[in-house]
């Protein structure tokens, strides 16, 4: 099992993607620069989609109780859960995307180190 998991990622580790990746896998300076407005309204979104999720979808459920109109919440509640789903992911979207290639950088440098040992200079 060992030896196909080496294989395997000694395959992949000749890929441009993962070779440049372990090139470039330990640069966490991203995280210690300013925010760029662009993180900062996906960070927003990200936050304003926890408010416009359940505790719109409670509202929606009080407010079919006290009508006796439970389509209020059969309904509401799916839309208002996908909306907050889809402002969500778009912050994620906005927000995450330096620190996402950032983090999976290292990510890849770790492991293909721990199943191949250390990147040799070649």
């Amino acid at each position: 099992m060992k030896r196909a998991l080496k294989t395997i990622a000694a395959s992949l580790a000749r890929t441009e993607y993962i070779r440049k990746a372990i090139a470039e896998g330990g640069d966490f300076r991203v995280y210690t620069n300013r925010p760029t407005p662009q993180v900062m309204v996906g960070l927003f979104l990200m936050f304003f989609s926890y408010v416009i999720g359940w505790p719109l979808i409670g509202v929606l459920g009080w407010l079919a109780y006290h009508t006796r109109q439970p389509l209020i919440v059969v309904v509401g509640g799916p839309v208002a859960y996908g909306v907050s789903n889809l402002v969500f992911w778009i912050g994620i979207y906005l927000a995450g995307k330096s620190y996402a290639t950032a983090f999976t950088k290292w990510l890849i440098k770790s492991l293909f180190e721990k199943i191949l040992g250390p990147a040799r200079d070649s």
